[in-house]
C-alpha cells in the first residue's frame, strides 16, 4: 500500500472524488455533513444519577487511565443537536441516540469527554486525519473495504478473540481484510421484509404472504402472483387504481452489482444468472405487468413494500395499523433454497492515529453493548445501557415504556398470531447471512433493469460497471 501521508497529500490537493455509502436504512442517497465538530462532556451532556461517580480523587491514576482525555467521534448525526438535554427529538434515531447516551455514560465513568465530528465523508476523515486531529473511533454504514483500503483504520487483531467471544466471529469476519481484522459489523438487527396491507389484501380475497410463508410456499413466483393478483383496475377506466408494491429497497435486500474479493478489491457480478434472474423480474414486473412501482406516485394505492424492518422478539415490526389498515411483515423471499436472508449492518473502526488504539477499543466495546434496542436485550448477550446519566436513565424508562405499550397494543390488533412471528423470527435466526455494503460509486444501473429487458440491460450495463471496478481497484488497491 501507498505511503499514507503522500496519499492524504493527492488527495488534499483534490485528485480524488469519493463517493460515501448507505446501508440498508440509507439508500445511496446518503446525506453527509461538511464535517461540522460538535463538543460535549459527560457532565454538560448528561447530569449525573449518582454523586458516587465524581468520588475519584483518592483513586490510583491507572484505574482511569483516560481520565481527562477528549475523544473525538466520526458519526453522521449531530447527536448533541438530535439528541441532547435541547433536543425535541427523544423516541428515535437509532443507533445514534443509543450511540449518544453511551458515550456520555462512558465518558462519564472514565472521567474524560467527548467530541463528535459530524460527518462521514471520507476526505473530512483524511484531513482530520493529515492535521493530526483526527477521530478516535468512526461507526456508521458501509465504506468498508475503501477505508482500510486507504489506510484510514487500523487493524484490531490484538482485540478479535475478546470480542469474538463476545459478539460472535462473524461479525469480526465481515471487517477482515487483507488477513487484519479492522472492526466490528455491528448486528442492526433489522432483517430484511415485505411489508404489505393485509387489510386491502381481505378485501380483494386475495392469499396473503404470511399464508403462503406458514405453508412453505413464500419464494419468488408465489410474490409475483400476488403482486398481480393485487394489481387491479376496480372502475374499468384503464387506469390501475391499486398495485402490488414499491420496489424500492429490493435492489438492496436482494442483490448487489460487486463482489469483494479476498484482497478487498471489486468484482462486477453484473453478468450472473442471480442478476439476471432478478433483472428480468423486475423489468417484467415494473414494465409489463405494472404491478409494481419505483419510490413513485405515479400509480395509485400501494399493497406492499420493502424494508430492512423485521426485528427478532418484536412483534411490532410484524404487525401494526397504518391509516385504519393492518399492515404485516413476511421476510424477503431467498433467491434459492437454503439460501440465507439479508440482515442489515452497522460498521464500528478504529481510525488510523487514534490518541489510544486500547481505549478506542474500549468505547467500541461499550457502544457495542448498548447498541441493542434497550427493551429487547435477550436477543444479545449484551449488557445495553446502564442508565448511570440522568439522561440515559430517561431515555432507558421512556424505551421500555414505547416498547411495553407497543407490544401489548399489537397484540389487541387484529389476526395477531404468536406462531407465525415465532416461526419468521426462527427462520430468520437460523438462515441469516451478514452482508455489508461496498463502495456505491460501481452500484450503476439499478433503474435500467425497470425499463429495458434483462438480456439488453445487462449486455449495456456490464462493461460500465466492469469499468467502474477497474477504476476503483486502481485507485484504491495497492
Amino acid at each position: 500500500m501507498r505511503n499514507l501521508k503522500k496519499l492524504l497529500a493527492v488527495t488534499l490537493a483534490g485528485s480524488m472524488m469519493l463517493a460515501s455509502l448507505a446501508g440498508c436504512g440509507n439508500d445511496n442517497n446518503q446525506e453527509t455533513t461538511q464535517g461540522t465538530t460538535v463538543s460535549t462532556t459527560a457532565t454538560t451532556a448528561a447530569t449525573t444519577a449518582t454523586t458516587a461517580t465524581t468520588e475519584s480523587t483518592t483513586e490510583a491514576v491507572d484505574e482511569k487511565p483516560w481520565k481527562g482525555m477528549t475523544f473525538k467521534v466520526m458519526i453522521r448525526d449531530d447527536m448533541v443537536t438530535k439528541y441532547g438535554p435541547d433536543a425535541e427529538q427523544k423516541d428515535g434515531g437509532w443507533p445514534y441516540q443509543a450511540f449518544y447516551h453511551a458515550l456520555n455514560e462512558w465518558c462519564l465513568e472514565n472521567e474524560c469527554s467527548w467530541e463528535q465530528l459530524a460527518s462521514v465523508d471520507v476526505n473530512v476523515m483524511m484531513a482530520a486525519i493529515a492535521s493530526g486531529n483526527g477521530p478516535d473511533l468512526y461507526a456508521h454504514y458501509g465504506q468498508f473495504p475503501l477505508l482500510p483500503n486507504l489506510g484510514l483504520v487500523q487493524p484490531i487483531d490484538d482485540y478479535v478473540e475478546e470480542l469474538s467471544e463476545k459478539y460472535g466471529a462473524q461479525y469480526l469476519e465481515m471487517k477482515k481484510y487483507k488477513e487484519h481484522y479492522y472492526g466490528v459489523h455491528m448486528p442492526d438487527n433489522a432483517y430484511g421484509g415485505f411489508q404489505y396491507d393485509r387489510t386491502l389484501y381481505e378485501e380483494y380475497g386475495v392469499k396473503t404472504p404470511r399464508e403462503y410463508f406458514m405453508e412453505g410456499e413464500w419464494n419468488w413466483e408465489t410474490w409475483r402472483t400476488v403482486m398481480n393478483e393485487m394489481t387491479k383496475d376496480l372502475d374499468g377506466d384503464g387506469t390501475l387504481d391499486t398495485c402490488g408494491a414499491n420496489i424500492g429497497r429490493l435492489k438492496q435486500v436482494s442483490y448487489s452489482l460487486e463482489e469483494v474479493l479476498a484482497d478487498g478489491s471489486l468484482k462486477s457480478v453484473v453478468d450472473s444468472a442471480k442478476v439476471r434472474f432478478f433483472a428480468q423480474m423486475t423489468y417484467e414486473e415494473y414494465s409489463v405487468n405494472k404491478s409494481i412501482v419505483n419510490n413513485d406516485n405515479e400509480r395509485a394505492t400501494v399493497a406492499g413494500k420493502f424494508e430492512c424492518k423485521i426485528v427478532l422478539t418484536d412483534p411490532r415490526t410484524m404487525l401494526w395499523e397504518q391509516n385504519g389498515h393492518i399492515w404485516e411483515a413476511v421476510p424477503v423471499p431467498t433467491y434459492e433454497e437454503g439460501e440465507g436472508v439479508n440482515v442489515n449492518m452497522f460498521d464500528v473502526m478504529i481510525p488510523t492515529g487514534a490518541q489510544s488504539l486500547e481505549a478506542s477499543v474500549e468505547l467500541m466495546d461499550y457502544l457495542l453493548e448498548c447498541r441493542a434496542e434497550v427493551a429487547a436485550p435477550d436477543l444479545y448477550d449484551f449488557e445495553g445501557l446502564k442508565g448511570t446519566t440522568d439522561e440515559s436513565a430517561a431515555y432507558i424508562e421512556m424505551m421500555n415504556n414505547l416498547y411495553t405499550t407497543g407490544v401489548e397494543a399489537t397484540k389487541e390488533l387484529e389476526g395477531y398470531d404468536e406462531e407465525y412471528m415465532t416461526a419468521v423470527w426462527d427462520f430468520l435466526k437460523d438462515k441469516s447471512i451478514w452482508t455489508q455494503n461496498t463502495y456505491s460509486g460501481v452500484k450503476t444501473g439499478y433503474n435500467e433493469f425497470l425499463t429495458i429487458p434483462a438480456s439488453t440491460a445487462i449486455a449495456e450495463i456490464h462493461p460500465t460497471h466492469q469499468a467502474a471496478c477497474e477504476t476503483y481497484n486502481s485507485l484504491y488497491i495497492y
